[in-house]
């Protein structure tokens, strides 16, 4: 694995490197580096990544220290559009390699060991995880347990990097839950691609989830720990349907997550925030209760929270693309 890294690093430089080799006497290793006169601001206009790279190393990374700790690490996510990944890696020159293949496109957060990982994850609840298996603390089969079993964070896909390239120990991994298993040394583009399906499958799912939610909730097809979540948030929002007092708050204390984190998870998997799929639940059952003629549409609007008729109308026709008598309307028709 050192090798390969030393390798590629030595080529990004425009360097080479000779191996003089005899057995039983040692080997040689020769690398050869030109020396660029250039400024570093001529370099930046050649290779815009370089650019970048000048804004966001950090001073322990040119110190050669152990990296980025998640302290220094944790940056407010700017632009909600872009990816959020974690990189849980205890080798400071694996996570430099990694982290400079990522930052042009992701944002990009990073922990030295797999407990430091683990608690940044829930604080931050990333788009996506990479993590090595090898690590002090809480190694990377633990961690995707731990992670995997917990509702805030079971709907993170997750990306096991392990040295061991026996199938035994690839299926051990995908047993634990994790998404994808990568084989070290592994190449940047490989490992961007495997990254980009599994932000774009949950993208899709996402998409899928908002269709199907307003017909048929239970028939989404994911995990069975985010199942077993969304089911329960769904069922404190139906137990609290006729209260038009709860709200967000109550909703994020009921289901035992922080207003962000609830966010985060639900945008996650259905692509509506907490109040956006409370309001789609009440109004989901409003049309549920219309099409069983359960009362009139002001008495309807009443049952499921809403407390001022016009308004349920309104946010009805908007979802449904029909106001609620014309739903039951075609109702009638159709029956």
């Amino acid at each position: 694995i050192g090798l390969s890294l030393v390798k590629e690093l030595v080529e990004l430089h425009r360097g080479e490197i000779f191996l003089e080799s005899q057995i039983d006497r040692g080997s040689c290793f020769t690398v050869r580096l030109p020396l660029l006169l250039a400024d570093y601001e001529e370099i930046a206009i050649s290779d815009p990544a370089l650019s970048n790279c000048k804004k966001e190393i950090s001073p322990s990374d040119q110190a050669g220290d152990e990296g980025m700790k998640a302290s220094e690490s944790v940056v407010e996510v700017a632009d909600q559009e872009i990816p959020l990944v974690l990189i849980i890696e205890d080798n400071a020159d694996v996570r430099f390699f990694i982290r400079e293949n990522l930052r042009p496109i992701y944002q990009v957060l990073e922990a030295s060991d797999g407990e430091e990982g683990y608690n940044l994850a829930l604080e931050t609840m990333p788009d996506l995880i990479l993590s090595d298996v090898m690590m002090p603390k809480m190694d990377g089969l633990e961690l995707c347990h731990k992670l995997k079993t917990n509702n805030k964070t079971s709907h993170v896909p997750l990306i096991l990097l392990t040295a061991k390239a026996s199938g035994g120990d690839k299926i051990e991994g995908l047993e634990t839950g994790a998404d994808d298993y990568l084989i070290k040394p592994f190449d940047a583009t490989e490992l961007l691609a495997r990254i980009k399906n599994l932000i774009e499958s949950r993208r899709k799912l996402r998409e899928h989830f908002s269709k199907e939610i307003i017909l048929q909730p239970t028939s989404i097809t994911i995990t069975s720990a985010d199942e077993k979540f969304l089911q329960h948030a769904m069922s404190i929002i139906e137990k609290n349907l006729a209260d038009h007092t709860f709200g967000v708050e109550v909703f994020c204390q009921e289901v035992g997550m922080s207003r962000s984190q609830l966010l985060k998870k639900l945008k996650s998997l259905t692509d509506y925030s907490p109040g956006d799929f409370i309001r789609l639940m009440r109004l989901k059952k409003a049309a549920e209760l219309l099409k069983k003629g359960a009362g009139n549409i002001a008495e309807v609007a009443y049952t499921v929270g809403f407390q001022d008729p016009s308004y349920f109308s309104k946010s009805f026709q908007k979802q449904f693309g029909k106001t609620p008598s014309d739903y039951i309307a075609s109702d009638i028709k159709e029956n």
